[in-house]
């Protein structure tokens, strides 16, 4: 959680090659005078993969957590959840989703997740058992074999997201969230 004097998390400017975002979170962040939310793209060309965003936001009023005013940008595997408008492009900027999440807007692209789907997304990032982003991934050329906590990701039919839903004792619960709040698996 970052709090920035003209917003932003992270911008990305510089205009060669195609950058790379992967594995990554992004959970409120705030721009308090301008700016986004989190994740900002101008001249550039950006894939975001396997990254989530969660309740980023801007109090002047313009997009609340990514923006792309220049160049391309692409989410593969992304999920965006929260208040506010999620993704958005501006001028001639390109912006496209494969197989991705933005709560309140489909996504123009290939396989992604209508808006008014139930992601089931925790405020850490974890989604649950009933994730409609639980094997919605796409493949990707570049295989992210684990997700952001170290679990193992399948390199098809992948989750949405940052996390892998993993439920190696059946009991409905992530894993990784049961570990991290109680620090055992259970059932609890």
């Amino acid at each position: 959680s970052f709090t920035g004097f003209s917003g932003t998390a992270v911008r990305i400017l510089d205009a060669d090659g195609t950058h790379r975002v992967v594995n990554s979170r992004f959970i409120k962040n705030e721009a308090s005078t301008s700016g986004v939310g989190a994740l900002s793209v101008s001249t550039s060309n950006a894939v975001l993969e396997h990254c989530t965003f969660i309740n980023n936001k801007t109090t002047s009023g313009s997009t609340e957590q990514v923006i792309v005013t220049g160049g391309s940008l692409q989410l593969l595997n992304t999920l965006v959840a929260g208040s506010g408008v999620g993704v958005s492009a501006s001028g001639a900027a390109s912006l496209s989703g494969v197989s991705s999440f933005a709560e309140g807007q489909t996504l123009t692209g290939t396989g992604n997740l209508s808006g008014t789907s139930d992601c089931e997304v925790h405020q850490e990032g974890w989604i649950g058992d009933g994730s409609a982003c639980r094997g919605a991934g796409a493949s990707s050329a570049t295989v992210i074999d684990v997700d952001w906590d170290g679990e193992s990701r399948p390199s098809s039919s992948s989750d949405i997201g940052v996390d892998q839903f993993v439920d190696s004792d059946a009991d409905v619960l992530s894993d990784s969230w049961e570990t991290a709040t109680v620090c055992y698996l259970t059932s609890l």
